[in-house]
């Protein structure tokens, strides 16, 4: 099993240790937190340093982000164009036609059942309905969409009802741990904080990654197995145990998470 270490901020290389073989850098959940070119510059200078892999992450894409991306790209095709890109919004992959790097599917276009609530009821189900609960959104003709894409690997979440991979062609998958992503928006709270009084929640045009300083809230309720935690724009768990139901060696990579990925 491949052990990576996802990052969203340079600060956060510390968390680097030899056992990882591969390291991700980027943001899924806000455009405002996606990488500038002289800060994957840097990481890329780590990466090269460590002899190890490099997977740049992106998120979902508005019209006005392409060309950053696309710049971004130029940027690993010259000097890493055996990376990996993670793709959460179609136009990236789109985008991605005209570049070398490998494409893997991210966790935001996976499409798996991550509500907590789920847990509750799965084991109080007929064998074949808990079985869709925990089976991955695949099927013939959606992996034979992604291999047409040049798509061989999907990153997914531990998901605290257990997860089945079957069915799934020569695809290989990825498990995000401990954080699993359940939702997110373009509304984002902790932006609010730069408005003025009474200005209320908005898709914010600037920002001054006020979610990278501000705490985590954490959210409890009686009627969730877990807290939820919210940070920035994006709800998460987490979920610290493999739930995979039964052996798969298409399962074949571990991404950790030190911190929440935002």
């Amino acid at each position: 099993m491949e052990e990576s270490l996802y990052i969203t901020n340079k600060k956060d290389l510390c968390f680097w240790e030899e056992k990882y073989r591969r390291l991700y850098y980027g943001n899924e959940f806000c455009s405002h937190l996606m990488p500038v070119p002289g800060e994957l510059e840097e990481i890329l200078n780590f990466a090269e340093g460590k002899n190890t892999g490099f997977s740049l992450v992106t998120g979902y894409a508005a019209e006005g982000d392409l060309q950053k991306y696309e710049a971004l790209f130029k940027i690993l095709e010259k000097r890493r164009p055996d990376s990996e890109v993670v793709i959460n919004d179609w136009g990236i992959l789109e985008l991605c036609r005209d570049f070398p790097m490998q494409r893997l599917l991210g966790r935001l276009l996976s499409k798996q059942k991550k509500c907590m609530r789920i847990l509750d009821i799965v084991g109080k189900l007929p064998p074949r309905a808990a079985r869709h609960f925990q089976e991955i959104s695949l099927n013939e003709n959606f992996i034979g969409f992604l291999m047409r894409n040049g798509i061989k690997r999907v990153e997914m979440d531990n998901s605290l009802q257990g997860y089945r991979i079957t069915a799934a062609g020569d695809l290989s998958f990825s498990l995000y741990m401990p954080y699993a992503y359940l939702t997110t928006t373009r509304l984002c709270p902790s932006n609010i904080c730069n408005q003025e009084k009474g200005a209320g929640l908005r898709i914010p045009l600037s920002c001054k990654r006020t979610c990278r300083s501000a705490e985590c809230l954490r959210l409890y309720s009686a009627q969730m197995p877990v807290d939820l935690l919210l940070k920035g724009n994006t709800v998460f768990y987490e979920s610290g145990k493999v739930n995979l139901l039964y052996p798969n060696r298409q399962l074949d990579r571990i991404v950790f998470q030190p911190v929440i990925p935002l």
